[in-house]
């Protein structure tokens, strides 16, 4: 991720300070917030659940990403 944030970086027409500063921050919110949101959803769902949860988001992120990128030349081959 780190590598993909600073090819943007390069690419965009935003500030490269801007870019990679959003990056950080979006990053160091989600490893704060992340534990506290588990840690409210273990009292209504098992660990189990929690992990078959958290497990779907991330595909369905990683779907939204990959296929956006395989309509474009972005992607890597």
């Amino acid at each position: 991720m780190d590598a993909l944030a600073a090819d943007e970086a390069v690419r965009g027409p935003a500030s490269k300070v801007s870019v990679m500063a959003s990056y950080t921050v979006s990053f160091d919110l989600g490893a704060a917030l992340g534990p506290l949101a588990a840690y409210a959803v273990l009292s209504y769902m098992p660990v189990g659940g929690l992990y078959f949860a958290v497990g779907a988001l991330l595909a369905l992120l990683a779907a939204g990403w990959a296929i956006p990128a395989a309509k474009t030349k972005w992607h890597v081959r």
